[in-house]
């Protein structure tokens, strides 16, 4: 490889690399690792210790972004947004009055980073038994959904980014059973983004395809707005309450609806505030109702049903316990809290729903943290919150 003109030593540990006819200066083991992806493009990079993707950037003091891109697999990213749309609807953005246009040139700016492509993050076949154990000790009472996704996931792990899709799901069982929960925290364990669109307060299809440039308030749609501040092409939409929505399919979001669970439609779903479609096909989507008979039927043939069970008592105290950990591992050591088992089979044996029993919880240890308490006792979480009607009762 020829150097420049001018050289100077360099130091330990780095070498030349020529990017792009440009000689740049990148740590060894960066240079060595290009030479052999370029000998062998189909053998395994360095992935991810949880999802088995390939690594991202460098740490900044490395210096070598073109590297990075270089050795980034390309077939892990998909177009979601097409570059001549986008330039075409920023032209046309940019026309608008100064009000309108701060308001939709953000959004597109946004779904322009990396000319519009979106990377597929999935747990690969080496991470997918962990992350299956870890969901099954956090929910319980969610077995029989884990159970739906592991064959899907294992499906798609051996797929290209371009052929990755999951059937959307209508999770539904009791309130306060978690099922919103399981949603944002499935997100989480993924690596993804999400989304929450309340379906029983939704006004219209606009919650979903955005806003006409006619309204002074015009706005882009959820679907859009997340793929677009996202880095992945595969986050978690969540449509909340669709029970809500009724049988007579009269509401104006149910085609809206059905154009995102269909995947073709989905490829081109359109965002009217934006004037432009978009790749929603891999996102998935995630339906919750308390009464299935209630959602509307057009909805129930385009998603797998899962019926979410309330959790045994056995469950509950599970439950109770990831809870705890959650509100006081953050927490500073000198104001850190302890929960016996005791207080947590208080809790758990208590009658109500997931939701009071969290709600109970927080504002339980909230108020020993600013009392200067460490420890909870059953007194502190069993008679908080709302007063109780009837007698204590466990679970038959």
């Amino acid at each position: 490889m020829k150097r420049p003109a001018r050289t100077y030593p360099l130091p330990d540990g780095f070498a030349f690399y020529d990017y792009d006819k440009s000689p740049l200066i990148v740590p060894k083991p960066v240079a060595a690792e290009i030479a052999s992806q370029r000998a062998r493009d189909d053998e395994e990079e360095p992935c991810d210790p949880f999802t088995g993707e390939p690594l991202g950037p460098p740490a900044a003091e490395t210096q070598v972004p073109p590297v990075v891109a270089t050795v980034r697999r390309q077939r892990d990213r998909v177009p979601v947004f097409a570059q001549e749309a986008l330039q075409e609807a920023m032209a046309q953005v940019s026309k608008l009055r100064r009000e309108d246009k701060a308001r939709l040139l953000p959004p597109l700016e946004m779904a322009a980073r990396d000319g519009g492509m979106r990377q597929v993050r999935r747990p690969s076949p080496r991470t997918l038994p962990g992350l299956l154990a870890s969901l099954t000790r956090d929910f319980p009472n969610f077995g029989a959904v884990i159970e739906a996704l592991a064959p899907e996931w294992a499906l798609q792990a051996g797929q290209t980014a371009a052929g990755f899709r999951l059937s959307p799901l209508l999770l539904y069982g009791a309130p306060g059973v978690g099922k919103t929960f399981f949603a944002s925290r499935l997100a989480g364990r993924l690596g993804v983004d999400w989304e929450q669109i309340s379906a029983g307060t939704a006004q219209g299809a606009f919650e979903v395809t955005g806003t006409s440039r006619h309204w002074s308030t015009a706005n882009p749609g959820r679907v859009f707005s997340l793929l677009a501040r996202s880095r992945y092409a595969n986050s978690v939409l969540l449509i909340d309450e669709v029970d809500k929505l009724g049988q007579e399919q009269q509401s104006p979001i149910v085609p809206a609806l059905l154009d995102l669970l269909e995947e073709d439609s989905a490829r081109r779903l359109r965002d009217v505030a934006m004037d432009l479609t978009c790749d929603a096909s891999r996102l998935l989507v995630i339906l919750t109702a308390n009464d299935i008979e209630r959602v509307p039927a057009p909805l129930r043939s385009r998603v797998q049903e899962i019926a979410v069970a309330s959790p045994t008592r056995d469950e509950r105290l599970a439950i109770a316990m990831r809870l705890a950990d959650d509100l006081c591992r953050p927490l500073r050591k000198a104001a850190r809290v302890a929960i016996d088992r005791e207080t947590l089979e208080a809790l758990a044996s208590a009658p109500m729903d997931l939701r009071e029993l969290k709600r109970r919880l927080r504002r339980a240890v909230g108020q020993a943290v600013l009392a200067g308490r460490r420890r909870l006792a059953p007194a502190d979480v069993g008679t908080m919150g709302r007063p109780e009607t009837r007698p204590r009762m466990g679970f038959v």
